[in-house]
């Protein structure tokens, strides 16, 4: 039986996590991968070979990425047939209408692999975390942003110490004496959230990753 492929790499991302490759990467465990037939691949290659040193990785501003993720869901929901079952052909008609917004070059054909977009409070603008999503993907361009969210209501632990002063007696002696203890308790707090997408991207095997950056 032929696992499809949204399954098949979305084992792999989870072999990676298991392995302690993505087990804080947010950018790997919210990641969606809609199309099954996303990549033609050159002879003898497979999508899973692209290691992360491989990954163009780009930040764009965020109304660019809104854009585009907006073109990417009205692409979907406007086809009367459901993304698995899209000929390569559309997804790099998809590619082509997404390129000027993620600021890539027009002379690169490229089709989309996944995306992904969650909030977090934390700093997630590692290029090396996005560049093995992508390559788990077999992506080789990560476009990514991220915008101000506000702020949001968090619980934090923080350390209480208190003090104990005694006297005991030694030796017929009375000695004082200090004791310290720290409890970890829940303090209300409110901090900084961030909104994070990224799109994830193969070129064609016509046109390589490298070659395609030298036109630009």
């Amino acid at each position: 039986m032929t696992i499809p492929r949204p399954l098949r790499l979305l084992g792999l991302l989870a072999a990676s996590c298991l392995l302690g490759a993505c087990s804080t990467s947010p950018w790997s465990q919210s990641v969606q991968i809609p199309f099954t037939h996303t990549v033609a691949l050159a002879d003898g290659m497979t999508e899973e070979q692209v290691t992360p040193d491989q990954v163009h990785v780009q930040n764009i501003p965020w109304k660019r990425m809104d854009q585009a993720l907006q073109v990417f869901d009205d692409a979907l929901t406007a086809s009367d047939v459901h993304a698995t079952q899209w000929t390569y052909q559309e997804q790099l008609d998809l590619g082509s209408s997404l390129r000027t917004m993620l600021q890539l070059s027009e002379d690169m054909a490229i089709a989309p692999v996944g995306i992904t977009h969650f909030t977090s409070t934390n700093d997630l603008t590692n290029p090396q975390q996005i560049a093995l999503t992508a390559a788990t993907l077999g992506a080789d361009i990560a476009v990514w942003s991220r915008v101000d969210a506000g702020e949001t209501d968090v619980i934090v632990r923080e350390p209480i110490t208190e003090y104990t002063t005694g006297s005991v007696k030694i030796n017929g002696k009375w000695e004082s004496y200090t004791e310290t203890s720290t409890a970890w308790v829940p303090v209300p707090s409110r901090v900084r959230q961030w909104r994070y997408a990224a799109m994830f991207l193969r070129t064609d095997p016509s046109i390589g990753t490298a070659a395609a950056f030298e036109m630009q």
